[in-house]
């Protein structure tokens, strides 16, 4: 394999894996949901974005801590949780309950949900395509993609993560492609058999 295929070979595959990663962990992915109405749900750093047929209507507040995640319940009321506490809102942003997450068990459920079903049994889910995430509806049909601008910012914070890691994965490689093929300690190097202990 020449060194322009494995540096492309290596680098989607850290590219893959980065995104990946980001896709479950990131803390620039909220959550999402859908209400009965067919409204679309998006987290942003500070607020949850209501969107129909694409266009943002309205924004929802989210309490003041540094991580959060949120879904919209068969109620249409939106359940957010911290690290902290589990709060429940109405569509205007008012706080009907809250509580404290005992073991940070709603925090870690709804940071991995990937699939909701809504208050008229329609299910939609969340999935990813070379790290641009959107969700679709039990049909296969989009109802929401990331900007492609907002995609296209992600790959370029991705860069360093896959250039470090072709460097590093690659001199690995070299190094241990010259070790396997230095001759044995203590051969004769003009007896190719005593060479490689043949």
């Amino acid at each position: 394999m020449s060194r322009f295929k494995k540096v492309v070979f290596v680098g989607l595959y850290i590219y893959m894996v980065y995104f990946t990663f980001n896709m479950t962990l990131s803390v620039d992915w909220y959550g999402f949901g859908v209400d009965s109405s067919d409204r679309v749900y998006i987290g942003e750093d500070e607020f949850i974005n209501v969107l129909e047929e694409g266009q943002v209507v309205h924004t929802i507040p989210v309490p003041p801590h540094r991580s959060y995640y949120f879904t919209v319940q068969a109620d249409d009321t939106i359940l957010i949780v911290t690290t902290s506490y589990v709060y429940v809102v109405d569509y205007s942003g008012n706080t009907l309950s809250q509580k404290d997450d005992e073991g940070a068990s709603t925090f870690i459920k709804l940071m991995h949900l990937q699939e909701i079903e809504t208050a008229n049994g329609d299910h939609y889910r969340c999935r990813s395509f070379l790290g641009r995430r959107f969700i679709e509806d039990e049909n296969g049909e989009v109802v929401f993609k990331v900007p492609f601008i907002e995609y296209c910012a992600d790959i370029v914070n991705a860069l360093p993560f896959v250039l470090i890691g072709t460097v590093i994965f690659l001199s690995e490689w070299e190094k241990r492609k010259k070790e396997n093929n230095k001759p044995p300690e203590n051969s004769d190097p003009n007896n190719p058999w005593t060479a490689w202990n043949i």
